[in-house]
């Protein structure tokens, strides 16, 4: 992409937009300071939101303004979503702030354009100073209705180490939606990929202005810098540098050219675009979509937030698409900064259905089962291309994805307010088959908790069954298989029930299920029965109680297994946990190769389904 070296007849020499640019880089050290009557210094613009929190409040740092998770919000008037710049400053990871050198940047909003600087850790290493980066990135892009964010419009700016973070969250894909970077006092030390050939992949322009004149070599390198940039413009992606000394612009290389060099007599007369133009030329040469509220349901929300930018369904092989429901293990709470390759890159032949089109599954905040499960089942059909479609959401009980959805069902289990989960499935399915040639080839189902109490878990295995038939007619597949993770057996089941019980009242539990040859699944049932017929559970504390109810739940999941067709339960066993309650990031990658295993167990035992598709045949 090249940005247009002559925008309109407005030109960067301008007072206004120099002043703009100086004071984003100028105010980085006191060495490079403008006399006050040529800066309106931005600091002293009130953020439209200060002090908006992105993480816990407790971890203060008293060198900052407020604490570590703080971010400042200076938005334009007026409705609509617009290109944002979000600023880290510098500091060498150990001091600074948000209004540390963030110079005449909040003027930015007068251009339509959202400025956001963010604190982060400080003392704690790069490590964790990058990772607040990503987590306040990934709170602002959730929340982009709030600041009047375009999601599809997001610039990376840093200062020295701040710098150093934003280089890293571009182009190692830490944040899918980046279409540039602008940074000023660049240091030459980086942790990012900045080779050539990331660089082409990455794809995004870069912008450098400091107040040094290249080929000045110290920390603060301006020969690091061009040397970027220059391996940027011939990667097929625009750079441009600004050089300056006592507040006077000396030096623009854009795109490849010399505009001006004063070291070396170079003054073509050409203009060049301000920082507000800059970002501009290139936010409008990003494709303009407008996503329908339809695709915004809470179904969507996670993952909208794994889009990695439109895709286009690959014209050989096949598009096998799997449907993913469920509530919080199915959401997930993954960290995307603890995936690694190739989970955490852009996979050409995955895809998953976000913002209501095809793109390609890059995880950016929070992931869960679905990643790897893509990833490896990508591998067992190497022609081919897998595309998700997922809603799902956390707390959310069986009757919330009912076909013939009501309020007053969905209620039961606190889930009116989400609306009509089913219909969100089916909107995705209808404008996928419009856009792309589906062949479904699996429901997975991960849910349960919601529905673990008295009431809702007695008509668990209805709700599933009657779930599972309307998808296969609705989706036009009568013997789509269905993989249903499930938290335990009956065997264990059996044991976790009979351990909440006194010893006494066990073994008479127990009996009640009859002597000699008994299934598993029977004594359950019996143990149960005999528990609610003898109150045993009366005066037990409220989680005590849930846990009898959720057995039912899961032993109703179990008995889907056996007794309908095409269904598959997988125990997984006991996973990783990470917040106490939910799977850690290690707990969702095994639970997504386990049930990607699961479903090519099936179709290797059932390999009239794969004819004309090569599998890759080995277990992971």
């Amino acid at each position: 992409m090249k940005v247009i070296r002559t925008i309109g007849k407005r030109v960067f020499r301008s007072s206004r937009y120099c002043a703009l640019l100086l004071g984003a880089v100028v105010c980085s050290t006191c060495a490079y300071a403008v006399p006050p009557d040529e800066i309106d210094w931005g600091w002293r613009i009130k953020p439209t939101l200060p002090n908006e929190a992105y993480g816990p409040r407790t971890d203060v740092n008293p060198e900052l303004t407020g604490d570590n998770h703080l971010f400042d919000v200076w938005a334009p008037d007026g409705d609509g979503l617009y290109p944002v710049v979000i600023y880290a400053h510098g500091g060498g990871f150990g001091s600074g702030d948000k209004m540390k050198a963030i110079g005449s940047m909040p003027k930015l909003a007068e251009d339509k354009i959202v400025f956001i600087s963010i604190n982060y850790t400080l003392k704690k290493g790069p490590r964790k100073a990058i990772q607040d980066g990503i987590d306040a990135i990934g709170y602002i892009i959730a929340n982009h209705q709030k600041y009047k964010i375009d999601p599809e419009k997001i610039l990376l700016s840093g200062n020295s180490a701040g710098g150093i973070m934003m280089n890293h969250i571009i182009f190692d894909r830490k944040t899918p939606g980046v279409i540039g970077a602008w940074h000023s006092a660049y240091y030459k030390t980086q942790f990012a990929d900045l080779s050539r050939e990331n660089l082409k992949e990455v794809g995004v322009p870069i912008a450098v202005s400091m107040g040094k004149l290249y080929p000045e070599n110290p920390g603060h390198s301006p020969l690091a810098a061009v040397t970027l940039l220059k391996k940027n413009v011939a990667a097929g992606n625009s750079g441009m540098w600004i050089g300056s000394t006592d507040g006077t612009v000396k030096q623009v290389w854009l795109d490849g050219k010399w505009i001006k060099n004063a070291s070396e007599g170079i003054d073509t007369g050409e203009s060049y675009p301000s920082m507000a133009e800059w970002i501009h030329a290139v936010a409008e040469e990003q494709p303009q979509t407008e996503v329908a509220e339809k695709w915004k349901t809470i179904g969507f929300q996670q993952p909208n937030s794994m889009g990695g930018g439109e895709a286009a369904i690959r014209e050989t092989g096949k598009l096998r698409v799997f449907i993913l429901m469920g509530q919080s293990n199915m959401n997930g709470s993954g960290r995307a900064e603890d995936l690694e390759a190739p989970y955490n890159r852009k996979h050409e032949r995955i895809r998953i259905w976000a913002n209501g089109r095809w793109e390609y599954m890059v995880p950016r905040n929070k992931f869960g089962p679905g990643v790897s499960f893509a990833h490896q089942l990508a591998d067992f059909w190497p022609d081919d291309t897998i595309g998700i479609i997922k809603v799902s959401w956390g707390a959310t009980g069986i009757s919330a994805f009912e076909k013939n959805w009501s309020f007053e069902r969905a209620e039961r289990s606190k889930d009116g307010k989400k609306g009509p989960m089913y219909q969100d499935l089916m909107n995705a399915v209808a404008e996928a088959k419009r856009i792309s040639e589906p062949e479904f080839c699996g429901f997975v189902w991960k849910q349960g908790s919601a529905d673990g109490k008295i009431g809702l878990a007695e008509e668990y295995y209805d709700n599933l069954k009657k779930l599972i038939s309307d998808l296969r007619i609705d989706l036009g597949a009568p013997n789509l298989p269905v993989f249903v993770p499930s938290y335990a057996n009956d065997k264990d089941l059996l044991k976790a029930v009979l351990s909440t019980l006194s010893k006494a009242d066990a073994f008479e539990a127990r009996q009640s299920a009859g002597r000699g040859s008994v299934k598993d699944e029977e004594s359950l049932q019996a143990v149960l029965a005999y528990i609610d017929e003898n109150g045993l559970l009366k005066t037990t504390k409220p989680t005590v109680k849930k846990r009898r109810y959720l057995a039912t739940v899961i032993s109703a999941q179990n008995r889907a297994g056996r007794e309908l067709p095409n269904v598959v339960t997988l125990y997984p066993g006991k996973l990783p946990i990470g917040d106490g309650v939910h799977y850690s990031s290690d707990g969702y990658v095994t639970l997504g190769k386990i049930t990607a295993s699961g479903v090519e167990e099936f179709y290797r035992t059932n390999a009239s389904r794969t004819k004309g598709s090569s599998i890759r045949r080995e277990n992971k």
